[in-house]
């Protein structure tokens, strides 16, 4: 198996010499970890949340959101999961995250629960205005925003 892999690595780098800085930041030792992290990292008990804003919290911190699963359950993990806009509670999973050593390095679940609130809440009344995709600005919000 080890051999296979190997070989399917050497094939990727061959095809594409970008693709060596990415696998080495993937599978290196210094590199990124993949973590599974409680839910109040990035929420408040009980707080009602999609998963889009708390993707947008675990950027806070240099931190990449990949998906869910619900404690203690051997169902599979929700990797990127399609409805990133439904809200939920989640206080009864844990989230995988793709981060580096440093990321979590000076993690306060409430500064980045406070700090990430307004940026949510910005984003949300700009993406309601104008039904678009939660997270992007026209840059006509952005400019109102920039005068304010």
């Amino acid at each position: 198996q080890s051999n296979k892999l190997v070989a399917q690595i050497l094939a990727m780098v061959a095809e594409s010499r970008s693709v060596k800085i990415i696998l080495d930041e993937l599978l290196g030792i210094g590199g990124a970890s993949l973590l599974v992290v409680p839910p109040h990292w990035y929420a408040g008990k009980l707080e009602e949340v999609s998963f889009f804003t708390l993707a947008k919290r675990a950027m806070l911190h240099n931190a990449i959101l990949i998906g869910y699963q619900l404690r203690g359950s051997t169902d599979g993990t929700v990797l990127n999961p399609d409805d990133k806009d439904q809200l939920m509670i989640w206080d009864d999973f844990d989230l995988a995250v793709i981060a580096g050593d440093h990321s979590f390095a000076n993690v306060n679940s409430t500064y980045t629960v406070q700090q990430a609130r307004g940026m949510i809440r910005r984003d949300q009344s700009a993406t309601s205005s104008r039904g678009g995709f939660p997270g992007t600005r026209s840059e006509a919000s952005m400019s109102a925003s920039m005068q304010s």
